[in-house]
């Protein structure tokens, strides 16, 4: 069916935009978009990186693949890169849904929300595979009539467990301990949990108007319509590694319908990692300008990690985080 996009001035007039809370990650972005032309880009330094917290997110985002939902408490590795942070409620399958869990770290004073890529054949042919349009789930639109469209698959994949994520980071920002309030929302993923990570991000804003949301996340592909990329302001970012394929689909145009990412691109176009921040959600001079790709780009590295299990949680370096 020929879906008609809304322009993206209706739809600033329906939400506002305006009134979501920057994160400093976001503020930061807004800062280095206002130094770059539309459709450009611009090499960040590695000051801006550790800004961007890309790193910690990368972390959490393996976390996932790892994590046993059925005995959400973990240690080794990572739990020695980020020692004050807890793992406070998981599910999934890891089956027909990805896992995911949602945890408090106390020094950031942050609630981690955090989703796992695809994980089996099963995953792929009932999330991944379904591309057409549908309207947004009534818990993303909050009761507003929302001119935007969602990726079938990925939207089915957050809304198995959408309402259990979004009761376990209610208890976290509910918490009566004034030694532990909830001071941002940070929301996460690799490839299909990065798609249902932008899900997510959004029910989180919807719900908690108050707190700044982030989402970063890796290797995601294109979740719905291009207007639905506004929704979320500055505080969105995703990287893509070299010629990674996965995050090119769906393509731009397809069967009379258009798609769009719904985060600012960073993208990492060499062996020797050169991280660029691309103006735009598409843009012809980043990643959406290959014509040749590598399906091993998928997984990484992502700023020292190799994304997925394998059978296996694989981390080729350690990481060191700032204290």
């Amino acid at each position: 069916m020929l879906r008609l996009v809304t322009s993206l001035v209706a739809l600033s007039t329906s939400f506002a935009i305006a009134a979501v809370p920057p994160t400093p990650e976001g503020a930061l972005i807004t800062q280095l978009l206002s130094t770059i032309g539309s459709n450009s880009s611009q090499t960040l330094s590695d000051a801006s990186i550790a800004a961007l917290n890309l790193n910690e997110n990368a972390i959490y985002s393996e976390i996932a693949y790892c994590i046993d939902p059925n005995n959400p408490v973990w240690s080794g590795s990572l739990y020695n890169l980020i020692p004050n942070f807890s793992v406070t409620a998981a599910g999934g399958d890891n089956t027909n849904a990805p896992n995911w869990y949602v945890g408090y770290n106390g020094k950031t004073q942050a609630a981690v929300v955090s989703f796992e890529g695809t994980h089996s054949p099963q995953e792929w042919i009932v999330d991944d595979a379904r591309w057409s349009l549908v309207t947004l789930d009534p818990r993303l639109s909050a009761g507003n009539n929302f001119p935007s469209y969602a990726t079938h698959g990925f939207q089915f994949a957050w809304g198995v467990f959408a309402d259990a994520v979004l009761k376990a980071v209610t208890a976290l920002v509910n918490n009566p301990n004034p030694n532990a309030p909830v001071k941002k929302i940070q929301v996460t993923g690799h490839s299909l949990g990065g798609a249902i990570a932008s899900f997510s991000a959004l029910q989180m804003l919807l719900n908690f108007p108050q707190i700044p949301v982030q989402l970063t996340t890796y290797a995601t592909p294109r979740i719905g319509s291009p207007d639905l990329a506004v929704w979320l302001g500055n505080n969105t970012i995703s990287t893509v590694n070299q010629r990674d394929p996965l995050v090119h689909a769906p393509p731009l145009d397809w069967f009379f319908s258009k798609y769009s990412h719904v985060s600012y691109e960073l993208w990492n176009f060499t062996n020797i990692p050169s991280t660029v921040l691309c103006n735009g959600f598409e843009n012809p001079s980043c990643s959406d300008s290959l014509h040749f790709f590598n399906p091993s780009d998928h997984n990484g590295p992502f700023y020292g990690l190799i994304m997925g299990d394998n059978g296996k949680c694989q981390w080729p370096q350690v990481v060191t985080l700032p204290q």
